[in-house]
Formats: structure tokens, C-alpha cells, sequence
């Protein structure tokens, strides 16, 4: 597992969190429980969420520092 946060310049982050396991199933992913929580921080944050599933799974918020 990777988790990682990064400056993307002088107002906004990244956070990724990375798993190389099995992954999830992009048609399934929608209803878990645990992208349902990942929306949900980033709804709280007044962000954004990106999915990606190649070789893994990665989840990475976008948002506002300030």
C-alpha cells in the first residue's frame, strides 16, 4: 500500500492512496462502501475523486489547501 500527499502548487493537494491486490471491478466499484466514504471525504473537502484500476487500485482527492 501507497499513500501519498502532494502540493499542486500554492493552493491545492492530492492525496492517493495506492493497493496493487486484486482491485475493483470498475462496473461494481459505484456501489461499494468504501468509494462511497472516499466520496464523501472528498464532498467535505470540496473536492474532487479519481479512480483508477490498472494494475491496482488507486484513489486520489483533489482540494483545496486553503
Amino acid at each position: 500500500m501507497e499513500v501519498e500527499l502532494r502540493g499542486l502548487g500554492p493552493t491545492r493537494c492530492s492525496l492517493s492512496v495506492y493497493a496493487d491486490g486484486v482491485g475493483l471491478d470498475r462496473a461494481g466499484a459505484a456501489d461499494s462502501l468504501g468509494l462511497e466514504l472516499v466520496n464523501d471525504l472528498a464532498d467535505q473537502l470540496h473536492g474532487s475523486v479519481a479512480l483508477s484500476v490498472a494494475g491496482g487500485t488507486r484513489f486520489t482527492v483533489t482540494f483545496d489547501a486553503s
